[in-house]
């Protein structure tokens, strides 16, 4: 995660602690850095900015058979596994930047014309 300025001071936080925690962060048995907050039911796995992409399309359906499942399916899938800063800003931001989902979204305009009575 050295490419990762905030993952990265997260990790060494960790490392340098004496217990393997820095607030709701640690590293896991498979020395993955995990996220967990008192709620949570499971650890979810800190992922590198350079990785967010690849949890993304993951998440979204890379394939025409996955569907689209559109921003809050997606959240849920990702956010039940996967933790980093600004994660549900970049899921809305994916979701709605794909062309697959834009060009299936019906429109909520008003239509133009002559309103029918």
């Amino acid at each position: 995660m050295p490419d990762d300025a905030f993952m990265g001071d997260v990790l060494q936080a960790v490392l340098d602690s004496d217990d393997n925690f820095y607030w709701e962060f640690f590293v896991d048995d498979n020395h993955l850095l995990c996220f967990r907050r008192s709620e949570d039911v499971v650890p979810r796995v800190c992922v590198p900015a350079q990785c967010k992409g690849v949890v993304l399309r993951a998440a979204h359906g890379d394939s025409l058979l996955a569907g689209h499942p559109g921003i809050n399916r997606t959240m849920a899938s990702i956010a039940h596994s996967f933790y980093w800063p600004g994660l549900y800003a970049d899921v809305a931001h994916f979701v709605r930047s794909r062309p697959t989902c834009a060009a299936s979204k019906g429109s909520n305009h008003q239509q133009l014309g002559i309103p029918k009575f």
